[in-house]
């Protein structure tokens, strides 16, 4: 940066700039974290959600052995009410948009 002032004296300095831009699709989207409550439970579920943006996501319910129980395909919701009937036992939660985070899941009767 110069500059020169009414008696034609010039100064120069320095000036540090940051520019940053998402460098893939993935830097676009934020990672999404949920909680359930009440866990374990009986007939009823929330699952909450923590997407203030509204990102698009995908939640995976799956059994014991693997098999998937329920889904919630291109939801963008902060809240989810889960409800059965559902054997007891213990469920997996997969809640996916750019990363995948996972929750047990345990019903009781």
């Amino acid at each position: 940066l110069s500059q020169v002032d009414e008696n034609g004296c010039s100064s120069t300095g320095f000036i540090d700039v940051s520019v940053e831009w998402p460098t893939g699709l993935e830097d676009l989207y934020e990672e999404l974290d949920f909680t359930v409550y009440p866990n374990p439970f009986i007939d009823e579920t929330t699952i909450e959600i923590n997407n203030p943006n509204k990102t698009h996501y995908n939640l995976y319910m799956y059994d014991a052995k693997g098999s998937m129980v329920k889904s919630f395909i291109n939801y963008t919701d902060d809240k989810i009410q889960l409800t059965g009937p559902f054997s007891k036992g213990i469920y997996n939660l997969h809640l996916i948009n750019t990363k995948v985070s996972t929750r047990k899941l345990i019903i009781v009767e």
